[in-house]
């Protein structure tokens, strides 16, 4: 169910990413939509490498990021369901944990999808 503050949901499904992760946060806290108008949810999938911790303490720190903790899965889909469940924004948005976002994408993205009352946004 959506949220009317929360316009993205950024879903992360994430395993035993080391440092590849760094990018990914980096350009979320980045994200020239108001901090208040987009949730990122990540989801550990059983990571073994301290990842899970590392991202409850980044939760911690940053009021609209949460983490919900799985047993392995073994594939993407899973997490990502799990992600998408609970999501509360007007758009969901996935990223996997390697990915890293310009300044602007949730903003652009979701202007557009508005403005054009699109169901899907495919960002380049």
């Amino acid at each position: 169910m959506s949220s009317p503050s929360v316009k993205v949901s950024v879903v992360v499904a994430v395993y035993n990413p080391g440092t590849d992760l760094d990018a990914l946060v980096t350009s979320l806290l980045a994200q020239t939509m108001a901090a208040a108008e987009f949730e990122v949810i990540f989801v550990d999938d059983g990571s073994t490498d301290g990842s899970g911790e590392r991202l409850d303490a980044l939760a911690s720190d940053h009021p609209t990021f949460r983490v919900t903790h799985i047993p392995n899965s073994g594939w993407p889909g899973r997490p990502r369901n799990v992600g998408i469940e609970a999501a509360s924004g007007t758009y969901v948005f996935i990223v996997d944990h390697d990915d890293w976002l310009g300044d602007e994408a949730l903003e652009r993205m979701y202007t557009r999808a508005e403005r054009n009352q699109a169901d899907v946004v495919i960002g380049k």
